[in-house]
């Protein structure tokens, strides 16, 4: 097999012909697919556009990724809002489809916590300590905090349109604040 020039800095043509004069070049196909009159002998392919400015290609770099950045944002909040569900009162649970799911918020009722075995019944009033109570029937891990008068949250659904049934471990007990005022 041939050997081709050492680079001069010198153009060939597509054929290898340099000044009329053919050089080692016929094994190698046309490196611009035939398409470029002058091919430099620095082994590089010639692409025959135009080369891209750094600056406008440090733009379109960071544009894309702007974009990119962007449509995740977007996708993460729109996951975050559509799987949320707002948690229902007892007083807007009462007299509700049965078989739908529900996120209950609410407080426990003093002097109304049963144990009955594994299972632990009560009855949960709204936030504000006004409206009907709704009874509840929970198994499950129940958290230390939990007693009459704090706030719950809890997911289950209702039966009958009479009582809450909680699912296993969802029961989520609100500590109240050290920072409020009692009124007294």
């Amino acid at each position: 097999m041939s050997q081709l020039p050492p680079h001069s800095g010198k153009k060939y043509d597509r054929n290898g012909v340099h000044d009329g004069v053919p050089e080692l070049r016929s094994h190698l196909p046309p490196l611009c697919g035939g398409k470029c009159d002058i091919v430099e002998m620095a082994g590089a392919p010639c692409d025959n556009a135009r080369p891209v400015d750094p600056q406008r290609k440090r733009k379109i770099r960071l544009v894309v990724a702007l974009s990119v950045a962007v449509l995740l944002a977007a996708a993460l909040v729109y996951t975050s809002f559509s799987a949320a569900s707002e948690a229902k009162e007892p007083s807007q649970l009462i007299g509700a489809a049965p078989g739908t799911s529900y996120d209950m918020t609410g407080k426990v009722v003093p002097k109304s916590i049963r144990h009955r075995g594994d299972e632990l019944r009560f009855r949960v009033v709204d936030r504000d300590g006004g409206g009907p109570t709704l009874p509840v029937t929970y198994s499950g891990t129940v958290p230390d905090p939990f007693r009459g008068g704090r706030e719950i949250v809890l997911t289950g659904e209702v039966a009958h349109g009479r009582v809450f049934i909680g699912e296993r471990d969802t029961l989520v007990t609100k500590c109240p604040s050290k920072f409020t005022t009692n009124d007294s």
